[in-house]
């Protein structure tokens, strides 16, 4: 973004690791941010933290010192997490990777107009069969008959970037995504006509990162859970196809905003309800999936389908859980029976005591990213409406979309069935949905999505509109 004499020289070191820690600390005494890279085993929020046989190596930038844990303070672009810590004690290596920065100019006033063209060119390069949109087609259609076997054979089934190719190159679409979104973030705190919208579809840029992440997510379980989700790769090629669908659509708003400024007013803040009653409902009868599971091992836990796990010496002690004015029945929990519901497109029929519902609530979270689907709420005269569902993921550090954390607790991993605790919180949220027709609820339909999970469900009535909104 910034030409060489106009803005940020960067300097590289090869340092040992006393050396390293102590030029890290000058420059954040000179409040001067750097990056330096470690092997990915000494990261704790790493997927290869503690396996010290691993050569992976990854870049991450220090913003903070730590004296009390003698820790650096770092931001994590790729895992997209801030205000983590890394300890020296557990570098390893001969020698660590610095890179510093010495400002030489002032910052140009970015040309917003022409860096938003800039990064859409590359859309317009192709035509036809050729173009991005259909080039993701048609990897759709491919999918479809991918050979899983042959996919993995020869890779361990781990997290991207260290997994098959295909989980890779998915991977990195996402992560891409997600650093556009903070990109087109950057552009509309700018003073530019189009900032608004620029700001709005910042976000669903941000949203489709997470879409792409889910996909990975369901690579891994139609390999890990083989014979049993054959029909799986058909539900992936759908949510690619749509996937591709909504990218065209972003891009067409794009090249919009460049020539004029579309007021987009589609975010509102989240509000909780105000209800005088509530009332649980029993989701055990559709429960699929197993996500409680003990450090002593003997269970059948795997919540992800890759072997992770909620430890059950976190759960609560009293089933009733309240979340505001909203109480939610957690499930009972033994490590051998489903405690939780993966979504797959069930209806669930509705059986309450007041058939007028005004809400709906779920404990809920995703895993392998975070969802964003939709309910469908069908009423017995037929009608029906559609709820977005924004779900943030069991692992990530804070909230994606301000909802409230309904539990957190500990998780493990079962590889080869040995039992590894992991060294974050894990957290499953409460979510609220106003329904805006008054009428008898015959079931609600859940998405094509087992990447996102709920919990428990409850009803409420008497729903003050005022403070509550969808």
């Amino acid at each position: 973004m910034l030409e060489q004499n106009h803005g940020v020289r960067a300097h590289f070191h090869s340092c040992r690791i006393k050396d390293a820690a102590t030029l890290l600390k000058e420059e954040l005494r000179a409040a001067k941010p750097s990056v330096f890279e470690l092997k990915s085993s000494c990261i704790p929020w790493d997927t290869n933290y503690n396996r010290h046989e691993t050569p992976y190596e990854h870049a991450i930038i220090a913003t903070g010192w730590d004296s009390l844990t003698q820790s650096f303070i770092c931001t994590d672009s790729w895992y997209g997490c801030e205000g983590e810590k890394v300890s020296i004690e557990e570098w390893i290596g001969e020698r660590i990777p610095v890179t510093t920065f010495t400002v030489i100019g002032k910052e140009l006033v970015p040309d917003v107009r022409g860096l938003l063209s800039k990064s859409l060119n590359h859309f317009e390069r192709g035509s036809g069969a050729s173009d991005p949109f259909s080039a993701m087609r048609k990897l759709a259609e491919d999918i479809r008959s991918m050979d899983l076997k042959a996919e993995f054979n020869g890779y361990r089934p781990l997290l991207p970037p260290y997994g098959p190719p295909i989980s890779n190159h998915l991977y990195t679409i996402s992560n891409n995504r997600k650093k556009f979104s903070v990109y087109l973030d950057y552009l509309s705190e700018q003073d530019w006509h189009g900032k608004n919208a620029l700001k709005e579809i910042a976000i669903d840029f941000k949203i489709l990162a997470e879409k792409w992440k889910i996909i990975t997510g369901m690579f891994y379980k139609a390999f890990c859970n083989g014979a049993e989700e054959s029909g799986l790769l058909k539900r992936i090629s759908l949510k690619v196809q749509e996937t591709a669908d909504l990218e065209e659509q972003l891009y067409k708003l794009l090249t919009g905003v460049l020539q004029y400024a579309p007021h987009v007013t589609r975010q509102k803040p989240v509000l909780r309800p105000v209800l005088r009653s509530c009332e649980t409902f029993e989701l055990a009868p559709w429960f699929n999936n197993t996500a409680f599971g003990s450090l002593n091992g003997g269970h059948q836990a795997d919540f992800t389908g890759t072997g992770e796990f909620f430890l059950s010496e976190d759960i609560p002690e009293d089933r009733g859980i309240q979340v505001g004015m909203v109480e939610f029945l957690f499930p009972e929990v033994d490590g051998f029976k489903p405690d939780n519901l993966s979504c797959r497109g069930q209806k669930i029929p509705v059986h309450v005591e007041n058939p007028i519902v005004g809400f709906l609530s779920f404990l809920g979270c995703g895993e392998w990213g975070c969802p964003f689907e939709s309910l469908i709420v069908h009423y017995e005269d037929m009608d029906s409406e559609q709820l977005p569902v924004k779900v943030t993921d069991w692992e990530a550090t804070k909230p994606m979309f301000s909802e409230s954390a309904a539990y957190s607790g500990r998780c493990a991993k079962n590889e080869n069935g040995v039992i590894q605790p992991l060294n974050h919180k894990v957290f499953i949220y409460a979510y609220h949905f106003e329904l805006t027709k008054r009428k008898k609820i015959q079931c609600i339909e859940l998405p094509d999505c087992p990447n996102l999970h709920l919990f428990a469900l409850s009803a409420g009535y008497e729903l003050s509109q005022r403070n509550f909104r969808r």
